[in-house]
């Protein structure tokens, strides 16, 4: 009999640290998608649902920071657009990050999400500023990686244009100590005339990309930021929040052993009484 009882034991403690083991596999939420957007007229928020975790929806909502005349730090989250579309498909070399849709719209593609107002009108504005895109979860989930694009002056010195993507991770409304900076990964210059409008002399490129991937922090809300330096509008870095990797929070191990062992334990006693 203990031998018996030994043998469910060592069975249930092998499943157990068996199936708590790897991590599950990650959901890309691309925010350049079509399908991912602010509904007309544009509202202060949007809600998606990561169908591929079951259970799991988030909001995107946009803000600033409290000032005596916007106490609530409320701001109005839009669509951030760009000329070109490089960066957005996947590549060996610059893009191992995702492949994003950058969805057409009004003539230029979709980038994701950014903020109403500031010195660029339709991204999230750095530096003095302090606009942020916030993504809020229904419940914990392991943050894996996550992505913006940025925007440089044509002109300027390299030395001057060090924008950033910076991430703020909080869980149970506490932020995490981690530095989360994405860099950008490279330039190129934006096309013109766009519909019509003449490329003037300090038209900015495009920085396609800047991305974070490999974390593994568990989190029920993050917050896109600008950060670094950048010369465009007066000095400000301007990013947008294009995308995040997330996944499952596993079960602990304890959790599945002591439903394991139980299951065990009824099966056992079952025989015992036949």
């Amino acid at each position: 009999m203990g031998v018996k009882f030994m043998r469910l034991g060592l069975l249930a403690t092998t499943l157990a640290l068996g199936l708590s083991g790897p991590a599950s596999a990650s959901v890309f939420l691309d925010f350049t998608s079509g399908s991912v957007s602010v509904p007309p007229p544009v509202t202060s928020s949007v809600t998606d649902v990561a169908t591929s975790l079951a259970g799991v929806t988030y909001s995107i909502t946009a803000g600033v920071p409290p000032t005596g005349s916007n106490p609530t730090g409320a701001a109005t989250l839009v669509n951030s657009t760009h000329r070109n579309n490089v960066g957005c498909a996947p590549d060996p070399v610059k893009n191992t990050f995702a492949e994003f849709s950058c969805a057409p719209r009004n003539g230029e593609f979709d980038v994701g999400f950014g903020v109403l107002g500031g010195a660029n009108n339709n991204e999230i504005d750095g530096i003095a500023q302090g606009e942020f895109v916030k993504v809020k979860f229904s419940t914990a989930v392991i943050l894996n990686g996550f992505a913006g694009m940025l925007t440089y002056t044509q002109n300027a010195s390299p030395t001057l244009n060090l924008e950033k993507v910076v991430l703020k991770a909080f869980y149970m409304g506490v932020e995490l100590p981690d530095l989360l900076e994405a860099t950008p990964v490279f330039l190129v210059k934006e096309p013109g005339p766009v519909n019509g409008v003449p490329v003037v002399a300090e038209n900015f490129n495009t920085v396609g990309l800047a991305f974070l991937d490999g974390l593994k922090l568990k989190v029920d809300e993050v917050r896109f930021l600008a950060g670094g330096l950048g010369s465009f509008d007066d000095g400000n870095a301007n990013i947008t929040a294009a995308g995040l990797k997330i996944s499952a929070v596993p079960l602990p191990a304890g959790v599945l052993l002591l439903g394991l062992g139980l299951g065990g334990l009824a099966v056992y006693r079952r025989r015992q009484t036949a």
